[in-house]
Order: C-alpha cells, then structure tokens, then sequence
C-alpha cells in the first residue's frame, strides 16, 4: 500500500485520488496488470505496456523520472521484461 495510497489526501480527495505508482506509471504509458505485491522492503508490481507506443527499453530509461515520482532511488527500481 505504500505506494498505492496518498497519506495527505483528506475526505473526497481519497476516494478519487490515483496512487503515486499508478501514476507515474500512466506517465510513462503502461498500467498495472493486477495489485501490487507487497512485501517487507520490496513491492512488485506487474505491468503491462501500451502496444505500439512504449518497449520495455524505453520504460528503463524512464527510471529516473519514475524514481523522482515515487520520491526513491533510482537503483531501488528494477524492469523484468515478461515475455507475454
């Protein structure tokens, strides 16, 4: 939940406010294919690319950006390419 939730949103905010990871995802036009995994000091969240318009390589170079978003490291996020 850590980075699906925004801990300052208050009232209706909360209700139609997006989380930070699905944002910054929506940015770099891919969603998330199901809830992320969450686990002590990892979350794994699966997701799949928009067809035609992104690859997994242009995603990776996207790390700095998403990294910034979330407010972590860069070295903290890790792409693995799912063949399907």
């Amino acid at each position: 939940k850590s980075l699906r939730i925004n801990p300052e949103a208050k009232g209706e905010q909360t209700a139609a406010e997006t989380g930070l990871l699905e944002k910054s995802l929506g940015k770099a036009k891919a969603k998330l294919r199901s809830e992320p995994k969450v686990e002590p000091n990892k979350d794994t969240a699966p997701y799949q690319l928009a067809k035609g318009e992104i690859t997994n390589a242009d995603l990776g170079n996207r790390i700095t950006q998403m990294a910034s978003e979330l407010g972590i490291s860069p070295n903290s996020i890790r792409i693995v390419a799912d063949p399907e």
